[in-house]
């Protein structure tokens, strides 16, 4: 599936899996872009923390950047 970030034209690897916690003891799993490390959950959409940041993967590490911030 293509990347659902703006101006980018990576595609969602789909045989990366990175446990994004979701509860307080629950995780739920989401795929990184290949291009941008912009994360996604399995039905394509973007994954958002609860303040509404986007969520990437960047050196292994999921980093969240405010909405506000020039998007990659």
């Amino acid at each position: 599936m293509r990347c659902t970030e703006k101006d980018c034209s990576g595609s969602v690897a789909t045989a990366t899996l990175v446990n994004v916690r979701t509860g307080c003891s629950s995780y739920s799993t989401a795929h990184p872009c290949d291009t941008c490390g912009r994360l996604h959950w399995p039905d394509g959409n973007g994954v958002f923390n609860r303040q509404g940041d986007r969520a990437f993967l960047e050196n292994g590490r999921l980093v969240n950047k405010p909405i506000e911030e020039k998007q990659s």
